[in-house]
C-alpha cells in the first residue's frame, strides 16, 4: 500500500472540503450569532449560493456593453454633481436631509476631488453590473430571487437597447476605453474607499468640497441618451416602496451581494462607507433628475414620444401619480419625501438605518492589528524596515531635492562672462524675515512683508539676470537670430524640472511636519493670500517655516474648520523659501510664455497642465503615485500614503512620546508659557490630531498592535509645535535645535 499516496488523498479531500465551505454561503449557526448578520440577514438571503460566483457578478466590465455602461454612469455621476453649482442653498439643505420636516444645519456639499468621482461611484456600478449580468443571463438557482416592478423592467430594457445602440455606434472610443481602464487598476476593489472615522449618523465619509461655485444653469453640460436611461433606472431602483420585507426591494438584494468578499461578509469597517457613496451618488441623481426641465429638448429623437419608458423627456412621467410642484426645489421635496428619508419603506430608508447601526458599531469596535516591532524594526503587513533606514530616506530626499533646486534651477554651477562678477545665490536672511498672519491682502505672503528686508536687490530678477549673463544659460534658453527670442522647448524642461521639485518638496512637507496630512489637506496649501479662500496656508515664526491646514475630514459634521499646525525643520524650510524668492518670480513671467498660464496660488500645483487643463493641484492619485516613486528609491520599498499613515502614528507610539525616549527639557525653550503641561496623554493627543483624528480614533483603527485584539485655542497651536519638533529631534535634522 502506498502510504504517501494515501495521505495526499486524505489531505486532497480536507481541500475541497474547506474550498467548498469557503464558497457555498451558509446561514448563521446559533451558537455562533453575530449581531451585524443579523440585522443584515445577508447570509439568510443568500443561503446556498456560489460566493465566488456572485462576486462575479459584481466583478468590473467584461464585455462592450457593460463597458459603455461604466463609462456613461461616471460622466453622469460627474455631470449630476455639477447641479450643485446651479441650485443654491436651499437646494442643498434639502437634498441632506434624512427625516421627514428636518431642518439640517449644513448644506450638501461634493466630493472635493471631482477626478475620483469614478472612484465613489463603484458601488452603484457594481450594482448596475448584478442587475447586468443576472438579467441577461439568467440562473435561477444560481443567483438570489428579485423582482423588477413594472417601471423598473420598463427602465431597464430601455437602459440596455439604448446601451447596445452606442456599443454598435462606437461612440465609446480608444481613448475613452483606455481611461475606463486606467480608473479600473486604480478603484479596483470596492474596499478602497476610504471610511470616514470621524463620521456622524447622517453625514458622508467622503471628502468634501467647501468651494461651490455659481455657476450659470447653461454651464452644466446635458445628459447623453444613454446618461438619461442610467438615470431613469437608477432613480426606478430608488422609488420602491416594500409593504412586506426589504429584500422584496431589488436594490436591496444587489447591496446583500455587495456585503461579500472573499473571506465572508464585509464588516461595518468597510460596509458603511459603501452605503455612504451610494446615498452621496444618489443625491446628486436626484437633484439632476428634478432640475432637468421639461421643456429641455429631449436628446433621445429616435424614440416613440408614446413610449412609456422614454420618461426622461417629462419628469413626471418616472414617478407616475406623484404631484412634482412646479419648480426644481418643489420637486426636489417632494422626491426627498418619497424615498430618500427614514420611514418611506424604501431602499434608502434600509440603507440609512443599517449604515447608522454600522457606525455605531465601527465607533465601538477596534480593527485588526497590523503593527509590530522587532527591535527598532517596524513590520506592518509585508513590510518592514529599520527606523534607521527612514532616517535616512528622510535625508536622502532632503539632500536630492535640495540638489535638484540649487543645479537645476537656480544654476548654481553655471559659468558667467568675464566681465561680469559672479553673483551666487545668496544666504536667505533669517533674521531679516517678517511674518503678519492676519494681513489678508491678496497675493501677499512673508516674503511681501513691508518690515522684511532680504538683503538682495530685485530678487525678483535674480534669475532673469542670471540667465542674462551666463553665456551657457543664456544659448540654452534663447534661439540664435536677431533679437531675443525664448527657446520654449528648453524652458518647458526647466518647468518640468520645477514639477519634480514640487513633488519632492511635497512629500518633505508630508514627511517631516510631524503626523501625516491626509492627501487633501496638504494638496490644498496655498503659499500666498487668495481672492476667493482669504488667508494663506504657509507662515514663518521665529526662522521656522509651518503649514497650516484649515480642511479637515470631519469639516462637515463640526461645521467649523479644524486647524492643524505643522513646523518643518530648518533643512526643509529654506528649500521653500528659496524656491518662493528666487524662482517664483520667474517662472510666474515665463509660464505665460510657455503655457499661456501664469502659476497658481497652491504651492503643489500641476505645472504641466495643458492651457485648457483645469487641473491647478496635484491630484490625489498623483500624490500616492509620488509617495511610492520616492519611497521606492529611498527604502526599497513602495508605501502608500494610507500605509505610512498607520506606520507614521506607530512610531510615535512607540517612540516620540515622553514615556519613551524625550524628556520636556530635551525641547527648546519657545517663551515662558507655563500652562502647558507636559503628559504623556496630552502629547499622544496632539500626535493624534496633527494626524487629523481624534485620540480615540487613533487608539481603535491606526497602529494597533499585531496582538491586539480585534478651531483653535489658548496653548494647542504651542502643543503643535512641540509634536513636529519632537519628530523632528527624533528624526534627528541637524540645525533644528541650533537656530
Amino acid at each position: 500500500m502506498n502510504w504517501e499516496a494515501e495521505w495526499e488523498r486524505l489531505g486532497s479531500k480536507v481541500d475541497v472540503f474547506r474550498e467548498d465551505e469557503l464558497r457555498r454561503i451558509r446561514k448563521n449557526r446559533e451558537d455562533d450569532p453575530s449581531p451585524w448578520l443579523e440585522r443584515t440577514r445577508w447570509a439568510l438571503y443568500l443561503d446556498g449560493l456560489d460566493r465566488f460566483a456572485l462576486l462575479d457578478l459584481i466583478e468590473g466590465p467584461d464585455t462592450p456593453l457593460l463597458r459603455v455602461v461604466w463609462i456613461s454612469f461616471d460622466e453622469l455621476a460627474r455631470k449630476s454633481q455639477d447641479t450643485l453649482s446651479i441650485i443654491g442653498l436651499f437646494g442643498r439643505f434639502e437634498i441632506a436631509r434624512t427625516e421627514k420636516n428636518q431642518n439640517r444645519a449644513k448644506p450638501f456639499r461634493a466630493y472635493q476631488d471631482r477626478s475620483r468621482i469614478s472612484k465613489y461611484s463603484r458601488p452603484w456600478k457594481q450594482i448596475l453590473s448584478f442587475f447586468i449580468r443576472t438579467q441577461e443571463n439568467p440562473s435561477p438557482r444560481a443567483y438570489p430571487e428579485y423582482t423588477f416592478n413594472s417601471v423598473q423592467s420598463s427602465t431597464y430594457r430601455r437602459l440596455v437597447r439604448i446601451a447596445s445602440e452606442v456599443v454598435d455606434s462606437d461612440e465609446i472610443g480608444p481613448e475613452t476605453e483606455k481611461s475606463l481602464q486606467s480608473q479600473s487598476d486604480s478603484d479596483d476593489d470596492t474596499s478602497q474607499i476610504e471610511a470616514n472615522d470621524d463620521d456622524e449618523e447622517d453625514d458622508e465619509g467622503e471628502e468634501k468640497d467647501t468651494r461651490i461655485r455659481a455657476r450659470k444653469p447653461r454651464e452644466v453640460a446635458p445628459l447623453s441618451r444613454l446618461e438619461k436611461a442610467l438615470l431613469d433606472f437608477s432613480l426606478s431602483l430608488l422609488d420602491h416602496i416594500t409593504s412586506r420585507d426589504d429584500y422584496d426591494l431589488p436594490l436591496v438584494g444587489a447591496l446583500a451581494v455587495l456585503g461579500l468578499d472573499r473571506k465572508g461578509f464585509r464588516g461595518p469597517d468597510s460596509y458603511t462607507s459603501i452605503l455612504s457613496s451610494i446615498l452621496k451618488i444618489s443625491r446628486f441623481f436626484v437633484l439632476r433628475y428634478s432640475f432637468e426641465d421639461s421643456t429641455t429638448p429631449n436628446l433621445d429623437d429616435d424614440d416613440d414620444e408614446d413610449d412609456e419608458s422614454s420618461t426622461f423627456s417629462t419628469p413626471d412621467r418616472l414617478f407616475s401619480g406623484l404631484d412634482l410642484g412646479n419648480g426644481p426645489l418643489d420637486r426636489v421635496k417632494v422626491l426627498v419625501d418619497r424615498f430618500l428619508i427614514r420611514g418611506s419603506n424604501t431602499p434608502m430608508n434600509w440603507l440609512l438605518d443599517l449604515r447608522n447601526y454600522g457606525l455605531k458599531i465601527a465607533r465601538t469596535s477596534t480593527s485588526p492589528g497590523y503593527i509590530d516591532w522587532d527591535g527598532e524594526t517596524i513590520l506592518y503587513g509585508s513590510i518592514s524596515f529599520s527606523i534607521s533606514n527612514f532616517r535616512s530616506f528622510l535625508h536622502g530626499l532632503t539632500s536630492s531635492t535640495r540638489d535638484i533646486l540649487f543645479r537645476e534651477i537656480l544654476f548654481e554651477n553655471s559659468t558667467f562672462t568675464s566681465d561680469t562678477p559672479l553673483r551666487p545665490i545668496p544666504d536667505i536672511p533669517w533674521e531679516g524675515i517678517f511674518d503678519n498672519p492676519i494681513d489678508s491682502t491678496p497675493f501677499s505672503n512673508f516674503l511681501s512683508d513691508s518690515r522684511t528686508d532680504l538683503g538682495l536687490q530685485n530678487p525678483q530678477k535674480f534669475l532673469f539676470t542670471r540667465i542674462a549673463t551666463s553665456p551657457d544659460l543664456a544659448s540654452r534658453f534663447s534661439l540664435p537670430g536677431p533679437g531675443l527670442t525664448w527657446n520654449t522647448r528648453k524652458l518647458s524642461d526647466w518647468i518640468s524640472t520645477i514639477q519634480l521639485f514640487l513633488e519632492k518638496l511635497l512629500l518633505l512637507f508630508h514627511l517631516g511636519g510631524g503626523q501625516p496630512s491626509r492627501a487633501p489637506e496638504i494638496l490644498s496649501i496655498r503659499f500666498s493670500n487668495s481672492i476667493e479662500t482669504g488667508n494663506r496656508s504657509i507662515y514663518l515664526e521665529n526662522g521656522f517655516v509651518y503649514f497650516v491646514t484649515y480642511y479637515h475630514k470631519g469639516y462637515s459634521i463640526s461645521g467649523s474648520t479644524k486647524i492643524i499646525h505643522r513646523y518643518l525643520p530648518r533643512e526643509i524650510g529654506e528649500l521653500l523659501v528659496y524656491y518662493l524668492w528666487l524662482v517664483l518670480p520667474f517662472l510666474t513671467r515665463i509660464s505665460l510664455e510657455v503655457s499661456g498660464k501664469p502659476p497658481t496660488d497652491y504651492l503643489f500645483q500641476n505645472l504641466s497642465r495643458k492651457p485648457t487643463s483645469k487641473a491647478r493641484q496635484i491630484s490625489s492619485n498623483r500624490f500616492r503615485t509620488i509617495f511610492r516613486r520616492e519611497s521606492l528609491a529611498g527604502l526599497g520599498l513602495a508605501l502608500n500614503p494610507s500605509e505610512y499613515r498607520h506606520i507614521a502614528i506607530g512610531i510615535s507610539r512607540r517612540f516620540l512620546s515622553k514615556s519613551f525616549q524625550f524628556q520636556p527639557e530635551d525641547l527648546p525653550d519657545f517663551d515662558d508659557e507655563k500652562d502647558v503641561e507636559y503628559e504623556d496623554e496630552v502629547l499622544d493627543s496632539i500626535l493624534d490630531r496633527q494626524a487629523g483624528h481624534s485620540p480615540s480614533t487613533a487608539g481603535n483603527v491606526y497602529a494597533r498592535g499585531i496582538f491586539e485584539a480585534s478651531g483653535e485655542v489658548r496653548g494647542q497651536k504651542r502643543l503643535f509645535q512641540e509634536a513636529s519638533l519632537v519628530s523632528l529631534f527624533f528624526f534627528i535634522f541637524s540645525r533644528l535645535f541650533n537656530s
